[in-house]
């Protein structure tokens, strides 16, 4: 699986081959990072150093095939957490 190579300041959005979507969010924490996957309705609650993230989507069996990524602020909290899992 590849990850794209994370930059402080960008969000990742990645899509895998069955069309579900993968999130990367920045934190104000350099190397630490939201993770969230829609599939299965998983977040992190607490951020995940960068080194940590491929593993983590392994264990949740995702592997995404194309990223993109925008400019955001880096946030303390996941923000997809504020979202109703159900509604994904």
């Amino acid at each position: 699986m590849t990850i794209p190579i994370l930059h402080a300041g960008l969000t990742f959005v990645g899509t895998t081959a069955a069309g579900h979507i993968v999130r990367l969010w920045p934190t104000p924490r350099r190397d630490y990072w939201h993770v969230t996957y829609n599939r299965g309705h998983r977040a992190t609650n607490e951020p995940t150093p960068g080194h940590a993230i491929p593993a983590l989507l392994a264990a949740w069996g995702v592997e995404a095939t194309s990223w993109t990524s925008w400019a955001v602020t880096p946030r303390e909290k996941n923000p997809d957490l504020r979202f109703d899992p159900s509604s994904w």
